[in-house]
């Protein structure tokens, strides 16, 4: 017996002890009834569904039962049993959520959550499930929102609270002018009156049906669906009519909200600050307008989007009672002032200005006016103190006398750590303790601040040393700095603004360039590089500082490897490579442009035989060179090729590029003679032959071929209704963003490939099948032998082809045929039967048959289908086996849904 038996076994031997021992057991044990006779929640009975031994495909068309919301909670279930002594069992679950069954038959749901009741039958042989989608009765709306402002607020969107715009949605009635409606109120801006603006209504079960109307408030409204949109008036009123779910006792809701216009223009018309008129810039807006938490943001993103005005300053004296003054074009506009250390690193709290409008001013500060419609929209305007914290000169080491520790030019600085381009790297023998000078003239009690590590890892922590006020170079120790180390520095004035950050990477001369890695003809992907030919170092021969001294190493490479290759090597820390082909043996000169500079990313070359490949490796100072001699082969026969080979096509967001949907497992045999090659095969669909995969967009020309030839060959496509092509489609790139060439398909037509490369070609015929029926269809089918617990294979794999289906088995004019090994057949391993795994468009049965015999019929139990052990609560796809197979059999499958039955007939050889 197989293990996945045993397996099975022991669940059924649990779930049979747990029922024994928890219920009582009158019945006949020899009874298989597994039905229930009705279900009833909170006292309201249930319309029951068909039950399924599999949950997901039982909630696919499941039982209703309609509660009120208080009938919801705690809700009592009562199942009556069809014959006693059958085992019952509960849960609820979300949609799509796999139920926990237990014993408790009080539970409470949400709308739309599933009651599922397992039964067991009393003799433990059988077991059901019914799935019961549990709906709320009562139309209830939540929210509204105009334009994205809700009218209730109080909610977060992408952390960040929604103020509220109105006064809510207010009370429901029974009918548009019920004297019980309690109107609520929505705003909107004048900018927006007349215009159709977004409309959002939020429900509490997201099923509710609704429609609405707009109208004056005194005159039945024509209630129509929404499209998502409303146009507004001011003093004019939304009419909302949510519907019950329950068709049996519809019991509309009727909400009626007033529609109130606002001023929302927040433009300033000018700001002075002291003496000065500012260049206002421009004004930033958030994306959710009167966000009022200004105090949490890490990058000052409000700010950041405004245009920075700059407000001069020559003494510190004059940054005392500083007046602003600020003028708008909308009279019911407010304002608040605020400054801060940075605007993208530091919070500015806005404060209203005092009443003579004077304040004090921070050295290198960020000045923001806050400005408020009157329907509460924000925006801002930032003006900048010009500061004179700007560090001009950045040393490693004592001093730059000292032989290995040199002064570096300090590159340009950020503002954030992430935005600094860093500055030259340094050279030299790094030893001992090692300092960083700080030239930084004008600073007023500057801070500075430094962290040391390895490339792309910054330490969390800062080094802060305070300078001395009263010079403008001072040398402060911080760590050691070893090779390969990077060093940040930030430095600010009084640490106050702007904070200003540098990198300097540090390298040690005494170590020379090195090279881990090179590959030939790869192609780069995300996670490295692919295909290629990965170079065995000890081929490069042995660098030297001069390339004419190299010794010569030497590698073989392919045609199809050496056009357009790419070069990638892997380099050690801090070592930039350039690489150069010649036909001689003599190396090109040092500014020569066949070197490809280490700035450019990956260079290709083209190799030619019996050429010479230079490599260069430079690191802070030195050089070494490789020279290598290379030979070219030419290209076979059986590089033109084919790897895969798909009709269809969908854009992969990962790859850039495009997917089949529908893949050619079934490629046949290639031959250059194009009347000598052995056919492949595939079936589509009637939707997939004409282009319908419903991928929207990148639908609209989704029968494109895609295949992916061999490294370096060309390929070209052709469709006919058989016989071999005149003419030939290029591969290329159509102007729906669809692959190309673009055909749709009927029964018996073929599919042609060209491969060409160097002086060879060979050629791929596909055969379409279209089937005519109705029905769902069998896309694949494999016959695999016993599963290995070791491998995690199938030990033995056979791929019949399909044939032609039928609505009938009588029907089938074309059967399939697959050869099974009849080592594998008797081979004991298999003994309990061949798995058939076939994927298809619905719920797929197998049968067998003996000597060419009929189909068994359809309530025969020679059909058999997967199953799924449930082990420790995690469901496992068993395939069905079939045993005894012998030459001359019948392989028979059925696809089958609510509607439609499609046969298949595959002949069985066992040789």
């Amino acid at each position: 017996m197989k293990k996945k038996t045993l397996w099975r076994m022991l669940g059924i031997l649990l779930a049979f002890g747990l029922s024994v021992a928890g219920c009582e057991n009158t019945a006949d044990p020899l009874s298989s009834n597994a039905t229930l006779t009705s279900v009833k929640v909170a006292g309201v009975t249930a319309t029951l569904a068909e039950p399924n031994s599999d949950w997901l495909t039982a909630s696919e068309n499941p039982g209703k039962v309609y509660l009120s919301i208080t009938q919801m909670e705690n809700a009592a279930v009562v199942a009556t049993k069809g014959e006693g002594g059958q085992t019952v069992f509960y849960s609820n679950a979300k949609p799509g959520v796999m139920p926990y069954f237990g014993a408790e038959a009080t539970l409470s749901f949400a709308s739309r959550d599933f009651l599922f009741v397992e039964v067991y039958s009393a003799n433990q042989d059988k077991y059901l499930i019914y799935a019961i989608q549990v709906i709320k009765t009562t139309p209830t709306i939540t929210d509204i929102s105009l334009a994205g402002r809700s009218a209730t607020g109080g909610r977060l969107e992408s952390g960040i609270p929604i103020p509220q715009f109105g006064t809510g949605v207010g009370t429901p009635g029974a009918s548009w002018n019920d004297s019980a409606i309690v109107t609520g109120e929505i705003w909107f801006g004048a900018s927006q009156a007349a215009t159709a603006i977004p409309l959002v209504i939020t429900t509490e079960d997201p099923a509710t049906p609704y429609k609405i109307a707009v109208g004056p408030g005194t005159t039945e409204p024509s209630f129509a669906e929404s499209e998502g949109t409303i146009t507004p008036t001011d003093g004019s009123f939304l009419y909302i009519k949510a519907e019950s779910l329950d068709a049996a006792t519809p019991d509309p809701a009727y909400y009626k909200i007033k529609l109130v216009q606002k001023n929302d223009n927040r433009a300033l018309t000018s700001v002075k600050i002291g003496t000065q008129t500012m260049g206002l810039g421009a004004m930033g807006t958030h994306s959710y307008p009167g966000s009022e938490a200004y105090g949490n943001y890490s990058n000052g993103a409000e700010l950041a989007a405004a245009n920075a005005g700059i407000w001069n300053w020559t003494d510190i004296s004059g940054l005392n009672g500083v007046a602003i003054e600020v003028e708008a074009f909308n009279p019911a506009l407010t304002f608040t002032f605020g400054q801060g250390i940075n605007a993208r690193d530091y919070a500015i709290d806005f404060q209203p200005l005092p009443t003579d409008k004077k304040v004090n001013l921070k050295v290198g500060a960020w000045i923001g006016i806050e400005v408020v419609s009157e329907i509460g929209e924000k925006g801002w305007y930032k003006f900048q103190v010009e500061d004179k914290s700007v560090v001009t000169g950045i040393g490693i080491g004592s001093n730059s006398a000292v032989p290995g520790k040199m002064t570096v030019t300090p590159g340009t600085f950020g503002t954030t750590v992430a935005g600094t381009p860093g500055g030259l790297g340094i050279t030299g023998v790094l030893t001992g303790a090692n300092a960083v000078t700080v030239t930084a003239p004008g600073l007023i009690n500057p801070i500075f601040e430094a962290r040391i590590g390895s490339t792309g890892a910054m330490p969390a922590a800062w080094n802060a040393v305070v300078l001395p006020s009263d010079i403008d170079t001072s040398v402060k120790s911080v760590n050691d700095v070893a090779d390969s180390n990077v060093v940040w520095i930030r430095i600010s004035a009084d640490n106050l603004g702007p904070v200003h950050y540098y990198t300097v990477s540090v390298l040690d001369s005494s170590i020379p360039p090195s090279i881990t890695a090179l590959n030939i003809g790869g192609t780069p992907s995300y996670v490295g590089v692919t295909g290629g030919v990965n170079v065995v170092l000890s081929s490069l021969g042995t660098p030297n500082a001069d390339p004419d001294s190299a010794i010569a190493g030497a590698i073989t490479l392919a045609t199809v490897t050496s056009t357009n290759a790419l070069i990638t090597p892997t380099l050690g820390s801090g070592t930039s490579f350039r690489v150069a082909l010649t036909t001689g043996s003599t190396a090109p000169a040092a500014e020569s442009a066949d070197w490809k500079a280490p700035g450019q990313a990956n260079p290709s070359l083209t190799f030619t035989d019996q050429s010479y490949f230079w490599i260069e490796l430079s690191r802070a100072g030195q050089k070494l060179y490789y020279k290598v001699f290379v030979t070219v082969q030419p290209p076979t026969e059986e590089d033109a090729k084919l790897e895969s080979l798909g009709i269809g096509g969908i854009l992969n967001f990962t790859t850039f590029s495009w997917d089949p949907i529908v893949v050619i497992t079934n490629l046949g045999t290639p031959n250059n003679n194009i009347n000598s090659v052995v056919a492949g095969s595939v079936t589509l669909t009637t939707a997939q032959a004409g282009g319908d995969f419903g991928q929207g967009a990148f639908g609209a020309n989704a029968t494109g071929v895609i295949g992916t030839p061999g490294t370096g060959v060309a390929v070209q496509y052709a469709k006919t209704t058989g016989t071999p092509p005149v003419t030939w489609d290029d591969v290329g790139v159509n102007e729906a963003y669809a692959p190309t060439p673009i055909y749709t398909y009927a029964d018996d037509d073929v599919l042609w490939a060209k491969c060409t490369i160097g002086t060879f070609t060979r050629y791929y015929k596909i055969v379409i099948t279209v089937p005519n029926v109705p029905g769902p269809l069998l896309t694949s089918l494999l016959i695999q032998g016993d599963f290995s617990d070791v491998t995690y294979t199938y030990g033995y794999t056979a791929t019949p082809t399909l044939g032609k289906p039928a609505t009938t088995t009588a029907g089938i004019t074309t059967p399939g045929a697959v050869t099974l090994s009849a080592t594998k057949v008797t081979d004991p391993v298999n003994a309990g039967g061949f798995y058939i795994v076939g994927t298809a468009d619905a719920t797929a049965h197998y049968a067998r048959t003996s000597g060419g015999a009929a189909a068994p019929a359809d309530e025969s139990e020679a059909w058999v289908t997967e199953t799924y052990m449930d082990f420790f609560g995690q469901l496992f796809a068993i395939p069905p086996a079939i045993a005894g197979f012998t030459n001359g059999d019948v392989l028979w499958a059925r696809v089958k849904n609510d509607e439609f039955t499609t046969y298949y007939k595959i002949a069985v050889t066992v040789e």
